[in-house]
């Protein structure tokens, strides 16, 4: 091996640590950024979660107030008409109530009568009477409506605490989506699904997903709900981190809620600044490799090569031949010696 080839070899040990230790940094880096985004799947997922339960419960508490009037009570459609009409200002445009008889035909309603005439069919209304609780539905509750909402619904109890009726509240699902995706990092997706696996909103692109199921292979991340963050492909084929949980207002939970982060926004600006560190090491390593060649050359193998010269000429006899070799180094000061 040259003397030359000896001194690159050197320099490229000595840069081996350097590039090591980078190399481990940015491994770290993207470590904590994937324990960033696990963490951020989690908090997004329970402020979905936190926001919808506390829009049920709204409705809970406004279904709770309505089912202690007296016009509803006495099962008077008349005087529960005039009594919602009143109300009809105070509700919020994207809330619907009705109230009807334990038959399910529909005494009184923000919206009239005529939409609606009997919640016989009506899984929500059934449960309800049921159990005698609130209950929250399923996107079937919604299928007869003209805009896809998501239903509740409380007992109407007599003075003699028999249940008589039932009054139901629904929000339409456009309002869930557009609160949920409220301060969503970009590219962020959520799924709203209810208790049999329906989807009832999913952002982005609500409308191409909302009352299908949800495909079997997705099934086992709600088994997984409140377990901790999942990773996957989701709906839209988009590589997301993500987290499940589940909503109840009685036993079995009524809701799903997912977020997922999507991997490659969250990773852009990493990856980026990962490409940007390893073209600055390959620079720092070629930069050092020419520096390295040129001091060679300059400063050992120029040197070398003239004590070289001078001691070939002094075997030929040449005993006048000098190396001319001036400074302070330890080539210079070998060459005073050789002259």
């Amino acid at each position: 091996m040259s003397l030359l080839a000896r001194i690159f070899a050197l320099v490229l040990i000595a840069l081996v640590p350097a590039v090591a230790v980078e190399a481990w940094n940015e491994a770290e880096r993207w470590h904590e950024q994937e324990a960033l985004l696990h963490a951020n799947a989690l908090r997004y997922t329970r402020m979905a979660v936190a926001e919808i339960r506390n829009a049920l419960r709204g409705l809970q508490q406004t279904l709770a107030t309505l089912a202690a009037t007296v016009p509803v009570q006495n099962l008077d459609g008349a005087a529960c008409d005039r009594l919602l009409s009143s109300l009809r200002e105070q509700y919020p445009p994207y809330l619907d109530v009705l109230a009807a008889d334990r038959e399910g035909n529909v005494l009184c309603g923000t919206d009239g009568v005529g939409r609606f005439p009997s919640l016989a069919g009506r899984p929500v209304f059934a449960r309800a009477l049921a159990e005698n609780t609130f209950v929250v539905g399923q996107y079937a509750d919604s299928e007869a409506a003209a805009t896809p909402t998501l239903s509740a619904a409380f007992p109407v109890h007599d003075a003699a605490n028999r249940t008589i009726g039932v009054v139901m509240g629904s929000i339409q699902l456009w309002w869930f989506q557009e609160r949920l995706s409220r301060g969503l990092p970009a590219e962020t997706a959520f799924v709203l699904i209810d208790r049999q696996h329906t989807i009832l909103v999913r952002h982005p692109e609500t409308a191409t997903y909302v009352g299908q199921k949800l495909p079997p292979e997705f099934v086992p991340n709600i088994a997984r709900a409140g377990t901790g963050p999942v990773e996957g492909v989701g709906l839209d084929g988009i590589s997301r981190i993500g987290a499940v949980e589940a909503l109840s207002f009685g036993g079995a939970p009524d809701l799903f809620v997912g977020v997922a982060l999507s991997q490659p926004a969250a990773f852009r600006e990493l990856e980026a600044a990962t490409r940007r560190a390893v073209l600055l090491t390959f620079l720092g390593l070629l930069l050092a490799t020419v520096a390295a060649i040129a001091a060679g050359r300059f400063f050992v193998e120029r040197p070398f090569a003239r004590l070289l010269e001078v001691a070939r000429r002094w075997t030929e006899g040449e005993t006048r031949a000098r190396t001319g070799l001036s400074g302070r180094s330890e080539f210079a000061r070998l060459g005073r010696a050789f002259d």
